[in-house]
């Protein structure tokens, strides 16, 4: 093996990139002079000042104003008005030495300013921006309880060259980038708006039809009604994440979409157009009556009811949001005020699936309820699919691993499973099994396929309704509450995430969560003795590769080239570890 020092010192930086956590590259400043000058441009590259712990920790600024040099690896900058009025007894000049260090920063691209207390001073916010003036800040976020002034965004508005604008202001009148738009509208392309309840439909569209390059765009509050209407001002915009609100959003939903209002396509629609040359022809007629709306990657939707059956309009209105191939996440966040759990309709999958199949890579849904038969619909589905995030019923372990088994590509698994009787499931893949032979017919039909956003716009019938009664009657808690003989917690362990994860040597799940436990599966070199019968054998499937792991049986491949050292050599295990699953807050 070559020395350590042998290494060449110009990969070090795109090998330490690929850390997150500041407390490794920490311990990588600590290793030599050469693994320190690297390492240190990524422990300034971000500066948070927020308390994240009790531990007393001094503000960034401190260390920039003795090292100036630091400054210049500073890229992104945090700021709280807390911090700045809470430790002005043991710190007075905080404020001060802040803007002076900041003003260091001569290649600070972000700034972000969060003040969550119920007064704001606006001189504390127009100091800041008056610093980042100077500097080629391209990213600037806001995040304050109480309004900002009129003194504060009359400064606002004379920035430009922005790319990315984030205003989230829980009170005062709403900030929709009036007056900010039209400078904004040859470099912004990020842009979310906190607050948009209250502001007419015409004001909004008017504001964003002014910002053409927008790429990814997150809106709260605005009316359902008028976000179609958006999508045909923005040709370039490829993340939408938005709410789809009960007050007004289905008086005014239409289910014809608006004409597009650019007859030139971004790149990436024409690249996507020209993986579906086979379907053209099924396209054909829709594109001659309707103009073409933009490609969505990612869409993202917020909601609530009042009953488990969800927005009557929901299911049409998105897919009327995304007519064309090409999206590749779905996110649903959507809860009952029932305290129950929100339904997808097997119809919604199936006309998903056959607009976006091939594209699709994420179907996050958080707690909404699917049966084990739409899981199995999921993953045959779509080919790629990378990620499910949903609730489950289930009798055991091996029912999810037969649901997923289609899944090829399938690598973070997060499941909420309510563990119920086999009777029960029996009694639901037999209601299912109706409901899905009532979808297949709506599926197949030409002409209910036709009115499919007319169907999805009026109350369901007394028939549908029936189906879908029945599928949550049978999962509810007092059918499986007392009928489960294992404990509850006992049903799934580290032995069934490791069977889950090595179902079949082509397996690529690797995450798995169950509840509030997250399990991680990795393979790993193991140091092993020579004396362990070894015939030479290398291939996976090869019966002499089978090795026993905490009890479990399974075949693991074996390195083609082992690194022998002495008496010992090294082999592939495949291993598995649980924690806490992670539930942060994100700001």
């Amino acid at each position: 093996m070559a020395p350590f020092q042998d290494l060449p010192l110009d990969i070090l930086h795109p090998i330490l990139s690929q850390l997150s956590d500041r407390k490794d590259w920490h311990a990588c400043t600590l290793v030599s002079k050469a693994f320190s000058r690297v390492s240190t441009p990524f422990l300034y590259r971000t500066l948070d000042s927020r308390i994240i712990s009790k531990t007393l920790v001094h503000h960034p600024s401190t260390t920039l104003l003795r090292r100036p040099d630091l400054a210049l690896h500073v890229r992104r900058v945090t700021e709280t008005g807390a911090i700045h009025r809470g430790m002005l007894v043991r710190y007075p000049n905080i404020t001060k030495d802040t803007l002076a260090a900041l003003a260091l920063c001569a290649n600070l691209s972000s700034l972000t300013w969060i003040d969550d207390t119920s007064s704001t001073h606006a001189t504390l916010l127009l100091s800041f921006l008056d610093v980042i003036r100077a500097l080629p800040v391209r990213e600037l976020t806001i995040r304050t309880h109480s309004d900002l002034g009129e003194d504060v965004w009359s400064q606002l508005i004379t920035l430009t060259g922005l790319r990315k604008v984030s205003i989230w202001c829980m009170e005062g009148p709403p900030r929709v980038l009036q007056g900010w738009s039209e400078p904004l509208g040859s470099t912004l392309t990020h842009l979310e708006l906190g607050r948009c309840a209250g502001v007419p439909p015409t004001i909004l569209i008017t504001v964003l039809s002014q910002l053409p390059l927008l790429k990814d765009l997150r809106l709260k509050g605005a009316p359902a009604s008028s976000i179609p209407t958006i999508l045909t001002y923005l040709p370039n915009l490829q993340s939408l994440d938005t709410e789809y609100l009960l007050s007004g959003s289905g008086a005014y939903y239409s289910s014809k979409r608006p004409a597009f209002r650019y007859t030139k396509h971004n790149k990436h629609v024409d690249e996507l157009l020209a993986d579906y040359d086979d379907e053209e022809d099924e396209f054909e007629s829709e594109e001659e009556e309707e103009s073409l709306l933009p490609i969505l990657r990612s869409l993202t939707v917020r909601t609530s009811s009042m009953d488990n059956f969800g927005p009557q309009k929901l299911w049409g209105w998105i897919q009327d949001l995304v007519p064309r191939p090409g999206l590749e996440k779905f996110k649903l966040h959507a809860f009952t005020f029932n305290m129950g759990y929100t339904g997808i309709p097997r119809m919604f999958i199936l006309e998903l699936a056959r607009m976006h199949g091939r594209t699709l890579k994420e179907f996050v849904v958080g707690e909404a309820h699917l049966t084990l038969g739409d899981v199995e619909c999921l993953c045959s589905m779509f080919g790629g699919l990378e990620m499910l995030v949903c609730s489950v019923a289930s009798p055991d372990v091996d029912s999810i691993i037969n649901a997923i088994s289609p899944a090829k590509n399938l690598q973070t698994l997060k499941l909420q499973v309510q563990w119920i009787p086999a009777a029960a499931a029996a009694a639901g893949s037999e209601a299912t099994a109706s409901m899905s032979m009532y979808d297949q017919h709506d599926y197949h039909d030409p002409y209910v396929r036709s009115s499919y956003a007319y169907r999805h716009t009026q109350t369901p019938t007394n028939d549908r309704s029936q189906f879908y009664s029945n599928r949550y009657n049978l999962y509810s808690p007092s059918l499986w509450k007392s009928g489960s003989d294992k404990d509850k917690t006992e049903m799934f362990g580290m032995e069934d995430a490791r069977r889950m994860m090595r179902r079949s040597e082509e397996s690529r799940l690797r995450v798995i969560s169950i509840g509030h436990v997250q399990y991680t599966g990795k393979w790993v070199l193991e140091q092993e003795s020579s004396d362990v019968d070894n015939q030479g054998h290398d291939h996976p499937d090869h019966p002499d590769s089978q090795q026993k792991v905490d009890g479990h049986e399974e075949k693991e491949p074996l390195p083609t080239q082992g690194i022998k050292d002495g008496k010992n050599e090294s082999r592939l295990k495949f291993v598995v570890s649980a924690d806490v699953a992670e539930d942060r807050w994100k700001t």
